[in-house]
């Protein structure tokens, strides 16, 4: 059974809703092990408010503010923690930092209708939010696996403060031109690469060149220097970074994708698979198996099927983008080089769509229809 910390159940109830926490308690006892802070943590003392003003240090000394400390263990032990934030405290902001540090899933509810103070203490941080008891209640009924964690404060706060720094350095250069830039980046590349392929761990026979502080001082100097490539071109690093994880969190190099979630076709719908563009468009269907299949993109405008993602293959696709109207693709992931393309040039695209690419063939008109949800999207023939 998960283990859940509910937030906030040591503060005063609302009004409105006096009974809602242990109604919470009573509904989901049977599905999850319920944590709380202790009895003799509850006081009249709702420090709400005074988040902005509060010492962390002065507010540590205090013996009720060291259970509040204490019960930061049944944080580490939760499996999720779940909290009522309409009305901010600095007890629960001071837990939901520490669930946040431990990479724990996190569920808001906040009531919207109401007044809601200082939202920035859990705009960044939450993972699902949620505004009627009603829609928590069908959400931990229906949940059948824990939300992913976001990091998100951590990484947002270092990596503003990285892009100035390398803002500042950047704007002192007076070497800005693109072929020395391009030097200096390859040849830091190629100093790193050389300490790779030489380390017998990985490669015994070969020979041992440099020390660990050299190797560091190098890699330091081509993180740098890539990091400047991204200001010079205008990229914002924290977004870099971000398509970077979801890239490697999907893995998209690899073969085997995880298994497209199964759902009944609606009238007329030929498939579906996930979403990875936005976008409507009706057309007729070129079905590309092979490098020769490409040259029928080049009759006139068309939507694009293809079995598996081959970068030949694509490539030769690119060529020929003006005639691509809209993609459907049996294999990949929302972040493949196709996906991010047809989201560049607008066109809607669907990924990981095997059964739907084996249902179609060349010169059936069809409807795609591709939506903002991962799983809003539709495959009709007209």
């Amino acid at each position: 059974m998960w283990k859940i910390f509910i937030c906030g159940y040591d503060d005063p109830p609302r009004a409105e809703s006096p009974n809602w926490l242990d109604h919470f308690e009573n509904e989901f006892q049977d599905k999850f092990i319920i944590l709380k802070p202790k009895e003799t943590e509850k006081s009249g003392n709702n420090e709400k408010g005074k988040g902005a003003e509060t010492s962390l240090l002065n507010y540590s000394r205090t013996t009720e503010n060291k259970l509040i400390y204490d019960s930061l263990k049944e944080i580490t032990s939760a499996d999720l923690v779940f909290a009522d934030i309409t009305d901010i405290s600095f007890k629960k902001f001071l837990r939901l930092t520490y669930s946040h540090s431990q990479n724990k899933p996190i569920i808001i509810f906040i009531d919207e209708g109401r007044s809601v103070e200082e939202k920035q203490y859990y705009s960044f941080i939450t993972n699902n939010v949620f505004n009627s008891y009603d829609s928590i209640i069908r959400f931990f009924h229906g949940m059948e696996s824990l939300p992913t964690p976001k990091r998100s404060i951590f990484q947002e706060i270092n990596l503003k403060a990285l892009q100035e720094d390398i803002k500042q350095l950047y704007e002192r250069e007076d070497r800005k031109d693109p072929l020395f830039r391009s030097a200096i980046l390859t040849t830091q590349i190629g100093q790193i690469l050389h300490y790779l392929t030489h380390d017998r761990s990985l490669n015994p026979g070969a020979r041992q060149i440099g020390s660990r502080a050299d190797e560091e001082a190098q890699l330091g100097d081509g993180l740098v220097q890539f990091l400047i490539y991204c200001i010079s071109r205008d990229f914002n690093i924290d977004r870099i970074y971000s398509m970077g994880i979801r890239r490697m969190e999907e893995a998209v190099w690899r073969e085997s994708q995880p298994m497209l979630a199964p759902r009944e076709l609606r009238p007329g719908e030929i498939g579906y698979g996930i979403s990875a563009s936005k976008g409507e468009v009706i057309g007729p269907v070129v079905v590309i198996n092979n490098i020769e299949d490409v040259e029928k993109i080049s009759k006139g405008k068309c939507i694009i099927a293809i079995p598996t993602y081959e970068k030949e293959i694509w490539e030769e696709i690119t060529a020929r983008i003006a005639n691509m109207s809209g993609l459907i693709a049996g294999t990949g992931s929302p972040n493949i080089h196709p996906a991010i393309i047809c989201r560049e040039f607008r066109r809607p695209c669907i990924v990981r769509a095997k059964k739907l690419v084996e249902n179609l063939s060349d010169g059936m008109i069809v409807k795609i229809f591709v939506g903002q949800d991962i799983d809003d999207n539709s495959v009709v023939r007209v």
